[in-house]
């Protein structure tokens, strides 16, 4: 019964059942409004993006080198980087099926100093935003979810870290979706 559910459910393509929960509980918590200011970007502002993630060892990486690859000027940090740490091994496989080589990557702890007003700083899951504004403050850059401008839309868009394969190439091809979209609203 437990394996059907699992096969039901798909956990595995939000990385487990604790990360298919903080999906549906951050999809409802959108649905309310909660994520509304982090939607609202002033494009003509946004000179860089700046990706954030727990570790930056994973998604992060893959967001600044896929921005930089899409002309964008992009930098990445971890909420609990260890500086200096390589990419994960299993992100620098997925990353390459895409044509992204993470494998020069060193980890940078997050820093709001490193931070610009003409950022746009991207979280992956909401507790990174509430993490970054406790540290930063208003006003320095403007933040928000990178799930939030991915599709299927996905404000929690899980840590892929020691999940396997198939969540990266999840993983990462919505954040491909997100910077296509991001790339757009620039544009426009």
């Amino acid at each position: 019964m437990i394996a059907y559910l699992k096969q039901r459910l798909r956990f595995t393509d939000y990385g487990g059942g604790k990360a298919w929960l903080a999906h549906w509980q951050s999809t409802i918590a959108d649905a309310a409004g909660w994520y509304r200011d982090v939607k609202q970007v002033d494009w003509s502002r946004v000179e860089r993006l700046v990706f954030v993630c727990k570790g930056n060892i994973c998604r992060s990486p893959y967001g600044q080198y896929r921005a930089a690859a899409m002309g964008w000027p992009a930098i990445s940090m971890g909420l609990e980087a260890l500086p200096g740490s390589c990419a994960d091994a299993d992100a620098i496989e997925a990353a390459s099926r895409r044509d992204v080589d993470l494998r020069a990557h060193r980890s940078t702890r997050y820093s709001p100093q490193l931070l610009k007003s003409t950022d746009l700083v991207l979280g992956f899951e909401p507790w990174h935003l509430q993490q970054m504004r406790q540290q930063t403050g208003s006003g320095i850059a403007q933040m928000t979810l990178a799930g939030l401008w991915c599709q299927p839309r996905r404000p929690d868009l899980g840590d892929p870290h020691n999940r396997g394969l198939h969540y990266f190439d999840i993983c990462y091809s919505l954040i491909d979706t997100a910077m296509q979209t991001m790339t757009q609203c620039k544009r426009s």
